[in-house]
Protein backbone atom coordinates (compact mmCIF):
# COMPACT_ATOMS: atom_id res chain seq x y z
CA UNK A 1 0.00 0.00 0.00
CA UNK A 2 1.19 3.26 -0.79
CA UNK A 3 1.92 6.17 1.36
CA UNK A 4 -0.99 8.49 0.31
CA UNK A 5 -3.28 4.85 0.49
CA UNK A 6 -2.02 4.60 4.47
CA UNK A 7 -2.81 8.23 4.91
CA UNK A 8 -6.27 7.46 3.48
CA UNK A 9 -7.39 4.66 5.20
CA UNK A 10 -5.63 5.96 8.60
CA UNK A 11 -7.47 9.59 8.34
CA UNK A 12 -11.08 7.42 7.44
CA UNK A 13 -10.32 4.81 10.41
CA UNK A 14 -9.75 8.15 12.82
CA UNK A 15 -13.31 10.05 11.69
CA UNK A 16 -15.33 6.98 11.76
CA UNK A 17 -13.78 6.37 15.57
CA UNK A 18 -14.35 10.25 16.31
CA UNK A 19 -17.75 10.15 15.14
CA UNK A 20 -18.72 6.80 16.76
CA UNK A 21 -17.05 7.74 20.19
CA UNK A 22 -16.96 11.53 20.72
CA UNK A 23 -20.16 12.79 22.69
CA UNK A 24 -22.00 9.95 23.21
CA UNK A 25 -20.71 8.52 26.90
CA UNK A 26 -24.05 7.99 28.91
CA UNK A 27 -25.93 10.38 26.96
CA UNK A 28 -28.48 7.32 26.52
CA UNK A 29 -29.05 6.77 30.19
CA UNK A 30 -28.72 10.10 31.31
CA UNK A 31 -31.59 11.19 28.34
CA UNK A 32 -33.40 8.34 29.71
CA UNK A 33 -33.66 9.44 33.27
CA UNK A 34 -33.70 13.23 32.15
CA UNK A 35 -31.34 14.02 34.52
CA UNK A 36 -28.27 15.47 34.84
CA UNK A 37 -24.96 13.36 35.73
CA UNK A 38 -25.41 15.10 39.12
CA UNK A 39 -28.40 13.54 39.46
CA UNK A 40 -30.12 17.32 38.98
CA UNK A 41 -33.48 17.54 36.37
CA UNK A 42 -31.88 18.77 32.60
CA UNK A 43 -34.19 21.98 33.64
CA UNK A 44 -32.38 22.48 36.96
CA UNK A 45 -28.85 22.12 35.77
CA UNK A 46 -26.34 24.93 37.41
CA UNK A 47 -25.63 28.12 35.59
CA UNK A 48 -21.86 27.55 36.48
CA UNK A 49 -20.72 25.28 33.13
CA UNK A 50 -17.36 24.76 34.98
CA UNK A 51 -18.41 21.91 37.34
CA UNK A 52 -20.62 20.22 34.56
CA UNK A 53 -18.02 21.15 31.72
CA UNK A 54 -15.97 18.56 34.16
CA UNK A 55 -18.43 15.97 34.36
CA UNK A 56 -18.68 15.76 31.02
CA UNK A 57 -14.86 15.66 30.02
CA UNK A 58 -14.56 12.93 32.40
CA UNK A 59 -17.55 10.90 30.96
CA UNK A 60 -15.53 11.26 27.44
CA UNK A 61 -12.23 10.46 28.95
CA UNK A 62 -14.30 6.79 30.45
CA UNK A 63 -14.20 6.43 25.71
CA UNK A 64 -10.26 6.30 25.62
CA UNK A 65 -9.82 2.89 26.40
CA UNK A 66 -12.54 2.21 23.66
CA UNK A 67 -10.78 4.44 21.00
CA UNK A 68 -7.49 2.47 21.52
CA UNK A 69 -8.69 -0.95 21.53
CA UNK A 70 -11.37 -0.34 18.71
CA UNK A 71 -8.19 0.95 16.50
CA UNK A 72 -5.24 -0.75 17.83
CA UNK A 73 -1.57 0.96 16.92
CA UNK A 74 -3.58 3.83 15.49
CA UNK A 75 -2.98 6.35 18.59
CA UNK A 76 -0.32 5.70 20.75
CA UNK A 77 -1.83 8.24 22.78
CA UNK A 78 -5.88 10.51 23.04
CA UNK A 79 -6.19 12.94 25.98
CA UNK A 80 -9.45 14.70 26.50
CA UNK A 81 -9.62 18.37 28.07
CA UNK A 82 -12.36 20.60 28.83
CA UNK A 83 -11.70 24.46 30.32
CA UNK A 84 -13.70 27.55 29.98
CA UNK A 85 -11.64 29.27 27.94
CA UNK A 86 -11.40 32.86 26.78
CA UNK A 87 -10.94 33.53 23.13
CA UNK A 88 -9.44 36.29 20.93
CA UNK A 89 -11.30 35.48 17.74
CA UNK A 90 -7.85 33.81 16.17
CA UNK A 91 -8.84 30.46 16.33
CA UNK A 92 -10.60 29.53 13.42
CA UNK A 93 -14.27 29.07 14.05
CA UNK A 94 -13.91 29.93 17.36
CA UNK A 95 -15.27 34.03 17.70
CA UNK A 96 -13.70 36.06 20.38
CA UNK A 97 -15.18 35.43 23.68
CA UNK A 98 -15.93 33.08 26.36
CA UNK A 99 -16.79 29.27 25.34
CA UNK A 100 -16.90 26.26 27.65
CA UNK A 101 -14.34 24.34 25.42
CA UNK A 102 -13.50 20.47 25.15
CA UNK A 103 -10.02 19.32 23.67
CA UNK A 104 -9.71 16.13 21.72
CA UNK A 105 -6.21 15.22 21.10
CA UNK A 106 -4.79 12.71 19.20
CA UNK A 107 -1.68 11.25 18.82
CA UNK A 108 -1.12 8.78 15.88
CA UNK A 109 1.53 6.01 16.81
CA UNK A 110 3.29 6.16 13.25
CA UNK A 111 4.94 8.80 11.51
CA UNK A 112 2.90 10.67 9.58
CA UNK A 113 3.24 12.02 6.40
CA UNK A 114 2.15 15.63 7.07
CA UNK A 115 1.94 17.29 3.92
CA UNK A 116 -0.39 14.25 2.80
CA UNK A 117 -2.43 14.26 5.99
CA UNK A 118 -3.19 17.28 6.72
CA UNK A 119 -5.31 17.90 3.43
CA UNK A 120 -7.08 14.86 3.79
CA UNK A 121 -7.96 15.97 7.57
CA UNK A 122 -8.85 19.06 5.86
CA UNK A 123 -11.33 17.27 4.12
CA UNK A 124 -13.16 16.13 7.18
CA UNK A 125 -13.94 19.70 8.40
CA UNK A 126 -17.67 18.93 7.26
CA UNK A 127 -17.97 15.66 9.46
CA UNK A 128 -16.29 17.50 12.12
CA UNK A 129 -18.93 20.46 12.00
CA UNK A 130 -21.55 17.40 11.76
CA UNK A 131 -20.19 15.89 14.79
CA UNK A 132 -20.37 18.99 16.62
CA UNK A 133 -23.49 19.66 16.05
CA UNK A 134 -25.07 16.53 16.38
CA UNK A 135 -23.34 14.70 19.11
CA UNK A 136 -21.12 16.79 20.88
CA UNK A 137 -22.82 19.89 21.77
CA UNK A 138 -25.85 18.33 22.11
CA UNK A 139 -24.25 16.11 24.87
CA UNK A 140 -22.51 18.97 26.57
CA UNK A 141 -25.80 20.92 26.83
CA UNK A 142 -27.26 17.59 28.75
CA UNK A 143 -24.34 17.89 30.93
CA UNK A 144 -25.15 21.20 31.72
CA UNK A 145 -22.41 22.88 30.11
CA UNK A 146 -24.34 26.23 29.13
CA UNK A 147 -23.69 28.96 26.99
CA UNK A 148 -21.12 29.45 24.14
CA UNK A 149 -19.83 26.15 23.55
CA UNK A 150 -16.75 25.06 21.45
CA UNK A 151 -14.16 21.71 20.71
CA UNK A 152 -11.22 21.67 19.30
CA UNK A 153 -9.55 18.61 17.65
CA UNK A 154 -6.27 18.27 17.22
CA UNK A 155 -3.69 15.88 15.91
CA UNK A 156 0.33 15.20 16.35
CA UNK A 157 2.33 11.76 15.42
CA UNK A 158 4.86 10.31 18.49
CA UNK A 159 7.69 11.92 16.48
CA UNK A 160 6.56 15.41 16.91
CA UNK A 161 4.55 15.60 19.59
CA UNK A 162 4.07 18.03 21.91
CA UNK A 163 3.72 20.18 18.59
CA UNK A 164 0.21 20.24 17.40
CA UNK A 165 0.65 19.48 13.58
CA UNK A 166 -3.30 19.83 12.64
CA UNK A 167 -6.01 21.14 13.93
CA UNK A 168 -9.68 22.00 13.39
CA UNK A 169 -12.47 23.55 15.97
CA UNK A 170 -16.38 24.12 15.81
CA UNK A 171 -18.49 26.65 18.12
CA UNK A 172 -22.34 26.46 18.63
CA UNK A 173 -22.02 30.18 17.80
CA UNK A 174 -22.82 31.08 13.81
Amino acid sequence: MGKASQVAVTVTLAFALLTSTAGCSLLPIVAQQGESPSGESSEEAPAESDGALNSYVEAERAQIPTIIEQYPDLYSDVTIDGAVEESTGDEENIPAGTHSTIRFTYTYAAEMDWAATGPALDAQGSALEDACSATIFPAMSTYGVDGPLAAVFEYTDAKNSPEIMWSYACSNEG
